[in-house]
C-alpha cells in the first residue's frame, strides 16, 4: 500500500465509521513499516491530527516532529506543533515555530496563517508593534480578511498610532464597522446603528461554523423558593469590572435569592477574587468545559437568571448564552454595548445612558434602574504621593487624562492640545499603557507646537496606589464616544472633578452620567468647544473646579452605596422572573 492508498483507506474508515481509533491504527501499522520513508511525511501529519482528535496529544507532537523532520516545509506541521505547545503553555516555543515557519517557502494560505497566528501570540505577549506588523504583512496579502483587520486596527488604537483611517485597502464606513472589534467599535464609533451592525457583524463571525440550540425555553418557569441569579465572568479576579461590583454577590438578600458563579476566570490568588467567591452560595468552575457542556451545567442548576458580566470583551463566551441554559438571560456592566445575540433578553441601564428611543439599537430590553453602575464602597486607598514621586511638577495645573490609551482618539488628543496653547504652567498627565503611546502621542503633541515636557506619562500601578494618585491632579479630562467608566468614577471617589462630553452611546454617555447623579452637572459639557473653555478656564482659576466639586460632592451619594444599588437591581430580578 502506498503514501495515497494509505491515506484514501484512513479516510474512508472515518467516514464509515467516524471513529478516529480505527484510522490512528491503520496509520500506526502502515508507519511502522513505512515511516522512515521519505515520501511518507503527509502520513505522519494526518497521523498526528488522528492521535489528536482521539486525545493522544504527546503522541500527535511526536508525529508532527517526525513528519517535519522528513518535509522541512510543510508549514501545517510546524503550525500544529506550535498550537500543541502554546496548549501547555509553552509560548516560546510556539512562537519559535512560527518565527522558522516564516523562513518557509510559504503558499499563500501558510503566509496568511503563520503570520496571523504569530501575530496573535506576539499581541498576547503585549510586543504590539511586531503583531502590528505582521498583521499588515498578512493584510497586504489578502486586505478582505476581517479578523486580522480586527486585530491591526485595535493595536493601532492601544498604540495612539494616528491617523487610524490609513487602511489597506479603500474601505467604507460600513465595511470598516462589518470588520472592528466590539470594543474597538465602541472606541470610534458615536453613531449607535453603525455601533449595533459592527457587534451584530462581529458575532456573525464568531457563530460562522457553529450549531446552536436552545437547553431552555424563554417561557420556562421554575418554582423554586429563592431565586437563582447565576453570574458568568473571566473577571472573578483583579480586574476594573471586579473592583465596581465585589459587593454584588455577597449583598444579595438570601431569603430571596440564592447566587451562583460560573467561573472562567484566571486564578490570581488576590484578595478580590477571594471576597466574590465568599460571597457566592455555589461557584463552579467552567474552564475545562465547552461552551455547550457549561452550559449544560447552568440548566441542570435550573438558573433562573442568568447574567453575563463579560459580554463580547476579550474572554467573553457569548457561546454559552446562545445555548440558552436558562429562561431569563441579562448583559451586564462587563460590555456596555449592543449585545450581538437574539438570546439575550435584557441589559442593565439607567434612561440617561440608554435612553428610551436609543434601546432598540442594543438588541435586548432595557432593565431601568435608578443609576447603572454599581460601586464598590469599600474601595481602599494608599496614602497620596507627593507630585515629585509621580514625576509632577510641584506648581503646575495638573490636567489628568490617565485613561486605557485604545480610548483615546486624534479629536479628543486635538482638544487637549488646544487646552495645553492656552493655557500656562500646565501639564496633562497620560498613562505609558505600552512604549509606543509615549512615542506617538509626543510625536503628536509636536505638531501643535507643545513642549514635550508638558506631557507627563504615569506607569500601571497597584489598585491602592492608582487610586492615591488621583490626588496629584487638579481636573481628569474624559474621553470620547468611550468614556472613563470605573476610572472617572475612581476619579470621583478620590476628589478628582472630571471633564466630559457626552455622546450617543451607552459608553460615551457614563461619566456625564456619574456627574448629574452627583450634582455636579457643572462638569457636563454640550460641546468640544464649551469642553475646551471650561478646561482653559478651571486652568486659569486654579481652584475653581475643585472649590464647585467639594461644595456638591460626598462619598454619601447614593451612587456608591452599594447595598441600595443591590435592593434595586433585586427589585428588577424580580420584576422581570414574575
Amino acid at each position: 500500500m502506498n503514501i495515497t492508498e494509505i491515506i484514501s483507506a484512513a479516510e474512508t474508515s472515518f467516514a464509515d465509521t467516524g471513529d478516529n481509533t480505527l484510522s490512528a491504527n491503520l496509520y500506526k501499522t502502515w508507519l511502522a513499516t513505512h515511516g522512515a520513508d521519505a515520501n511518507s511525511a503527509p502520513a505522519w501529519f494526518n497521523y498526528g491530527v488522528v492521535q489528536s482528535a482521539i486525545g493522544d496529544k504527546d503522541e500527535s507532537a511526536e508525529s508532527y516532529r517526525a513528519a517535519k523532520k522528513l518535509m522541512p516545509n510543510l508549514w501545517q506541521a510546524s503550525a500544529n506543533l506550535a498550537n500543541y505547545h502554546e496548549s501547555l503553555g509553552e509560548i516560546a516555543a510556539a512562537v519559535e515555530l512560527y518565527q522558522d515557519a516564516l523562513e518557509l517557502p510559504l503558499d499563500r494560505d501558510g503566509s496568511l496563517f503563520i503570520r496571523n497566528q504569530l501575530g496573535r501570540l506576539y499581541e498576547g505577549a503585549r510586543r504590539f508593534n511586531d503583531a502590528k506588523n505582521l498583521y499588515a504583512q498578512s493584510l497586504a496579502i489578502d486586505p478582505s480578511q476581517k479578523d486580522a483587520f480586527q486585530h491591526w486596527f485595535y493595536l493601532k488604537q492601544k498604540q495612539c498610532d494616528w491617523p487610524l483611517n490609513t487602511f489597506p485597502r479603500p474601505c467604507s464606513i460600513r465595511e470598516i464597522a462589518a470588520s472592528l472589534g466590539p470594543l474597538s467599535a465602541m472606541a470610534y464609533f458615536d453613531d449607535l446603528e453603525l455601533l449595533n451592525f459592527s457587534c451584530t457583524q462581529w458575532m456573525d463571525r464568531y457563530k460562522s461554523n457553529k450549531h446552536f440550540y436552545h437547553l431552555v425555553e424563554p417561557t420556562k418557569k421554575y418554582s423554586h423558593k429563592r431565586l437563582k441569579i447565576g453570574y458568568v465572568s473571566c473577571d472573578f479576579r483583579m480586574h476594573a469590572v471586579t473592583f465596581l461590583a465585589a459587593q454584588i454577590y455577597e449583598l444579595h438578600n438570601r431569603a430571596q435569592f440564592e447566587v451562583f458563579g460560573f467561573d472562567f476566570s484566571v486564578d490570581d490568588n488576590s484578595p478580590w477574587r477571594k471576597k466574590i467567591i465568599d460571597g457566592m452560595d455555589q461557584c463552579h468552575p467552567i474552564h475545562s468545559l465547552s461552551d455547550e457542556d457549561a452550559a449544560k451545567l447552568i440548566a441542570s442548576l435550573e438558573i433562573d437568571i442568568l447574567v453575563d458580566m463579560v459580554g463580547l470583551t476579550a474572554g467573553g463566551r457569548p457561546g454559552i448564552f446562545m445555548y440558552r441554559p436558562a429562561p431569563i438571560q441579562v448583559s451586564y456592566l462587563g460590555f456596555l454595548g449592543p449585545v450581538g445575540i437574539p438570546e439575550m433578553d435584557y441589559i442593565v441601564c439607567d434612561s440617561y445612558v440608554v435612553p428610551p428611543e436609543s434601546a432598540i439599537f442594543y438588541g435586548a430590553k432595557p432593565i431601568y434602574l435608578p443609576f447603572y453602575q454599581v460601586n464598590n464602597s469599600l474601595r481602599q486607598s494608599a496614602s497620596p504621593p507627593s507630585r515629585s514621586a509621580v514625576g509632577l511638577p510641584d506648581d503646575a495645573f495638573v490636567f489628568c487624562a490617565i485613561n486605557n490609551s485604545y480610548k483615546l482618539t486624534q479629536e479628543v488628543f486635538y482638544h487637549w492640545m488646544q487646552v495645553l496653547l492656552q493655557t500656562n504652567n500646565s501639564v496633562l498627565w497620560l498613562l505609558e499603557e505600552n512604549p509606543e503611546v509615549k512615542e506617538n502621542l509626543l510625536r503628536e503633541s509636536r505638531k501643535y507646537g507643545i513642549d514635550p515636557n508638558r506631557l507627563v506619562f504615569a506607569k500601571p500601578i497597584d489598585p491602592s496606589d492608582y487610586l492615591a494618585r488621583f490626588a496629584c491632579a487638579n481636573l481628569f479630562l474624559d474621553t470620547s464616544p468611550y468614556n472613563a467608566g470605573i476610572t472617572a468614577s475612581d476619579a470621583l471617589w478620590m476628589g478628582l472633578p472630571v471633564l466630559t462630553c457626552p455622546g450617543n452611546t451607552y459608553v460615551s454617555r457614563m461619566a456625564a452620567d456619574l456627574l448629574i447623579q452627583m450634582d455636579l452637572a457643572e462638569f457636563v459639557c454640550q460641546g468640544w468647544g464649551e469642553y475646551v473653555k471650561k478646561a482653559v478656564n478651571y486652568c486659569q482659576s486654579k481652584d475653581m473646579a475643585k472649590t464647585l466639586f467639594n461644595q456638591r460632592f460626598t462619598r454619601n451619594s447614593p451612587i456608591f452605596n452599594s447595598s441600595q444599588f443591590v435592593q434595586n437591581l433585586e427589585a428588577k430580578y424580580l420584576e422581570i422572573s414574575a
